[in-house]
């Protein structure tokens, strides 16, 4: 009896233990404003800019372009080994580490049974609350920071605390938009039967994929585009596909409130989904992303975690989006809605790569 007693003692002093050093190191992380940001930029490829109600429009758009090359890249790329962490039926999720020892990439592959232009409806602001309830088991409050057009916003989400760490917090860019240029996506191989059932061809030619003739649908039916291998499945992303995306920023403001919180740590996020057209009424969604939740939890506890919970949520997605009550029209309402990403002008480029702090 007294040796069960000192072993329950020792647990709790062990939780106690880890649960203050992760608050240590949350309050000194959180003294030194510069320690976060310049953390932030070694975990990301691309940088996370500051921004306002002044350049927000530009920030957003410059980082989304840079975002997604890399992102093209890290899909497209034959060499890269992707882990299967879990695997259901039309759900796969993976994992590859990045090049630059970053947070992993994490790859998430589900079908649909609902078009792009419904599907997409969950994704959008006035349904984020709906769906990461849905979704998140971490989810726990979201609030809007700026709203810059009808498809481009900044928000604020936080999240329940995970186990004994202390909660985390997300300044994010949320925007929906089309895929600029077409491109080829690699699949897991166990979405072979996807690549079979295509029933649909058009033309490809050297340059570019094709796409359909309705500017809205991007149909990626394209049997002679799909290239089988033994370890994943290559099929085209064609232009003009919905595409949504989740981008971590720094908000630039005087309110002391805001820019810290000693309830949360500042976690970030990049996230971006393609809504792929089967050309039978369906969605097959891929998302890639990479978190970064801070130091003080273990990368094995994140990935674990990641594991356990990531087909229960796209699960639970599928059910919310046969059960909801979609709008007769598209969040995308007119083809000028379509130009609201706009790739940044070379100079503007060359203005933001020379000086990073630059506001436009």
């Amino acid at each position: 009896m007294l040796a069960i007693f000192w072993t329950l003692l020792t647990i709790i002093l062990l939780v106690l233990i880890l649960y203050y050093s992760s608050l240590l190191k949350f309050d000194i992380a959180e003294k030194d404003a510069d320690t976060t940001i310049l953390k932030s930029l070694i975990y990301t490829s691309s940088q996370i800019p500051f921004i306002s109600q002044d350049n927000a429009s530009f920030a957003i758009n410059f980082k989304l372009v840079t975002l997604q090359n890399e992102f093209e890249t890290v899909l497209n790329d034959q060499k890269i080994k992707w882990n299967t962490m879990r695997q259901s039926d039309n759900i796969t999720i993976e994992r590859a580490e990045t090049s630059y020892g970053g947070p992993d990439y994490l790859k998430t592959t589900a079908q649909f049974g609902v078009p792009p232009q419904k599907l997409i409806q969950l994704f959008s602001w006035d349904k984020f609350h709906l769906t990461q309830t849905t979704i998140d088991p971490f989810f726990e409050s979201c609030s809007l920071l700026m709203n810059i057009s009808t498809h481009c916003r900044v928000i604020l989400k936080t999240t329940k605390r995970p186990l004994m760490f202390p909660k985390r917090r997300f300044f994010m860019s949320m925007m929906e938009s089309f895929q600029q240029s077409p491109f080829m996506i690699n699949l897991h191989n166990s979405w072979h039967g996807y690549a079979n059932n295509i029933e649909k061809e058009c033309k490809m030619d050297s340059v570019e994929l094709c796409s359909s003739k309705n500017p809205t649908v991007a149909t990626t039916n394209v049997l002679k585009n799909v290239k089988d291998t033994t370890s994943s499945i290559t099929i085209p992303v064609p232009k003009r596909t919905i595409i949504s995306s989740l981008m971590s920023v720094n908000i630039a403001t005087n309110n002391n409130e805001l820019k810290s919180d000693t309830n949360y740590v500042h976690a970030f996020q990049d996230f971006i989904a393609w809504f792929i057209d089967d050309g039978k009424g369906g969605t097959l969604l891929v998302i890639l992303m990479r978190v970064d939740l801070g130091s003080d939890i273990p990368k094995w506890a994140f990935l674990t975690t990641v594991a356990a919970t990531g087909v229960w949520s796209m699960r639970a997605l599928i059910k919310l989006s046969k059960e909801f009550t979609y709008s007769d029209t598209s969040i995308f309402t007119d083809e000028s809605s379509a130009k609201h990403q706009q790739k940044p002008k070379h100079w503007e480029n060359l203005l933001m790569k020379t000086f990073p702090f630059i506001k436009l």
